[in-house]
């Protein structure tokens, strides 16, 4: 049993060269986008109760709410950051018929787009005092900030970042998990996850041993409740959380629980949200969150698991994303499913979702403050494009991002921690070069993802190889000649005129 999946030693290397690969690759699905000229940097989604799980469906309520979002001009060096990990978690004993957990061994499959989507949510969530709020409010979203940081760590980038969000949320626990004695099953899992996830100790977590309280929601039936005076609100999306965060911890994940969700599922392979709902209706979020769970609990090849995969790849769309709660291709559920995908090791099935996700990245014709940042749907990015330079951040785009970041990083909440990588993380490379010759004169753009090209010496048109020899001489009398034309253009001038 492992509390975190073992990373390979190249981690670090795989995710600088992906990073270098980034400078060098625009993104094809924004290669008709004119970056503008610049030399400064710019600076979903989950559980926030247990009723609001899902970041598709919260981003469809908060598409008008506009945040304005400052860009700051210092540019960010990446430095090595390496975070040392806590006392391992003191073991529970199991209980009776507890279950073997595993995380898998993830290769990794990161894209050129997670570089700028993680500066995206460093720069927000700095101006932001190191967390989100609820859309077009003043109260703490604890899912979405946590997302963020989840992002941030599978990036392996803005890591410094990552550990002060989880800071915040450490400091505001009970903002979300609840106030004693109201707690609630979702955040406290997804809280767990995170403590995990940045190394901290999560038996001392805010003042909170999140692994005893979390296991003390579960009841006989399996199903980890709320303890609330307004009602049990928990779900599918958070009996999930709740088997992986335990898992991870390395506590007893009883069968019963696992046996709880997998009465969830659907007859067609989904799982549904709400606990016995009748219809039960397939829902492509829970189902991401659900494989996950599984894979950990029961392993890829369990029955089970392969017919929720084979549900989700038959939602899929040509484009590679899912349509989710918005009722239009969503980011946030692509992202989920992608997780999922990801936990399974399909890698064309993620491929298709990170290239899906990718094609909604703001790239270098967009403002400073957007770049890097994600759409929660096709119909969002269009909005932004046609706001041109008076665009804006909005609540969709801070709820989409985090999600997309995770998915595009390749990682799923099983596997994904702070591990080697860096501090800070790399804006968006969008400077336009510009090299000339007696001949021609070439202009190098960046695409979306501000890749730059320029001639190389040997090839640009124009161009002379050096070849030792002394050419001063030369330029001597070349200079001569053009002081005697220029004198001579001057006094034909004063004869015939200033309109010849």
């Amino acid at each position: 049993m492992r509390l975190i999946s073992a990373r390979p030693v190249t981690r670090g290397a795989a995710v600088a060269l992906a990073i270098a690969a980034l400078a060098l690759t625009p993104i094809a699905a924004h290669a008709d986008e004119t970056p503008t000229t610049t030399t400064t940097s710019s600076p979903s989604s989950s559980t926030a109760s247990s009723t609001s799980s899902s970041s598709s469906s919260s981003s469809s309520s908060s598409s008008s709410s506009t945040t304005t979002d400052s860009a700051t001009s210092s540019t960010t060096t990446a430095t090595s950051s390496s975070t040392s990990a806590p006392a391992a978690p003191v073991l529970r004993a199991a209980k009776a018929k507890a279950l073997a957990f595993a995380t898998p061994n993830l290769a990794d499959h990161s894209v050129a787009a997670v570089s700028p989507a993680a500066d995206f949510l460093a720069r927000t969530l700095a101006t932001r005092g190191d967390h989100y709020n609820y859309p077009a409010s003043t109260y703490f979203d604890g899912g979405n900030t946590i997302d963020a940081a989840l992002g941030l760590d599978g990036a392996a980038a803005g890591l410094d970042q990552a550990g002060a969000a989880v800071g915040y949320l450490k400091s505001h626990l009970a903002d979300y998990i609840g106030y004693r004695p109201e707690t609630y099953a979702g955040p406290t899992a997804k809280a767990l996850i995170a403590a995990l996830a940045q190394r901290a100790d999560p038996t001392s977590f805010g003042g909170t041993d999140l692994v005893t309280t979390l296991a003390g929601l579960e009841a006989s039936s399996g199903r980890f409740s709320d303890t609330s005076q307004y009602g049990d609100y928990s779900n599918s999306i958070g009996q999930s959380l709740a088997i992986i965060a335990l898992g991870r911890a390395g506590a007893a994940v009883s069968a019963a629980s696992v046996d709880f969700l997998l009465a969830q599922q659907c007859a067609d392979g989904g799982f549904r949200t709400d606990i016995g709902a009748d219809p039960c209706a397939s829902d492509v979020d829970t189902t991401g969150f659900a494989v996950q769970a599984l894979v950990g609990a029961k392993g890829a090849e369990d029955p089970a698991v392969v017919k929720a995969v084979t549900w989700l790849k038959g939602k899929q769309a040509a484009s590679g994303g899912f349509v989710g709660a918005v009722d239009e291709v969503s980011t946030n559920s692509t992202a989920v499913a992608a997780q999922a995908f990801a936990a399974v090791g399909d890698e064309s099935a993620l491929a298709k979702a990170q290239s899906f996700i990718a094609t909604l990245q703001y790239g270098c014709s967009f403002p400073a403050a957007l770049r890097g940042g994600i759409a929660t749907t096709p119909s969002e990015f269009a909005k932004r494009r046609a706001a041109g330079a008076t665009a804006t951040v909005t609540d969709t785009d801070l709820r989409a991002t985090p999600q997309a970041t995770l998915a595009l990083a390749g990682e799923s909440l099983l596997t994904v921690v702070a591990g080697d990588g860096h501090a800070a993380t790399e804006p968006m490379d969008c400077a336009t070069t510009t090299t000339t010759s007696s001949t021609s004169s070439t202009t190098a753009h960046a695409g979306a993802s501000g890749t730059t090209t320029t001639p190389s010496a040997s090839t640009a048109t124009g161009s002379l190889a050096y070849t030792g020899s002394e050419v001063w001489p030369i330029g001597l009398i070349a200079l001569t000649l053009v002081l005697v034309g220029a004198g001579a253009v001057v006094v034909t001038r004063r004869r015939v005129g200033a309109h010849a």
